[in-house]
């Protein structure tokens, strides 16, 4: 027969970590009462500490934390490529960054001049 790992609810852990942290059972005996292991109970325990009531969030979910850190990841990562797909176009194109410069580009005289276009003018 297989050994088949158990699945308990975030609501059985929250109440088994009740006993230990507000109703004063030892972990050894509310282990035993509920028919798990010392080890686990602590480890549950251990997760709300530190997790509060983010700390079971189910199978297949994630915590806000989580959650955030990969979406974020794949925003930046969808930045890169639109970065990196830029450059490429940038390159086939032959921009470079001098010639993207405001140097010499005055619409009023024709760019002729050595002075930088500021975009403005001066009364």
């Amino acid at each position: 027969m297989k050994n088949e790992k158990k699945k308990y609810t975030p609501e059985f852990k929250m109440e088994a970590v009740k006993l230990i942290t507000e109703q004063g059972y030892k972990t050894t005996e509310a282990a035993r009462n509920l028919g798990i292991h010392p080890s686990l109970l602590n480890r549950w325990k251990s997760q709300m500490v530190s997790e509060g009531k983010s700390a079971f969030p189910g199978k297949g979910r994630l915590t806000p934390e989580k959650e955030e850190l990969q979406k974020l990841r794949k925003e930046n990562q969808r930045l890169m490529m639109e970065r990196d797909i830029l450059k490429k176009a940038a390159a086939e194109a032959g921009w470079t960054n001098q010639s993207a410069s405001l140097k010499g580009r005055s619409p009023t005289d024709g760019g002729n001049n050595n002075r930088p276009y500021l975009g403005c003018t001066f009364v």
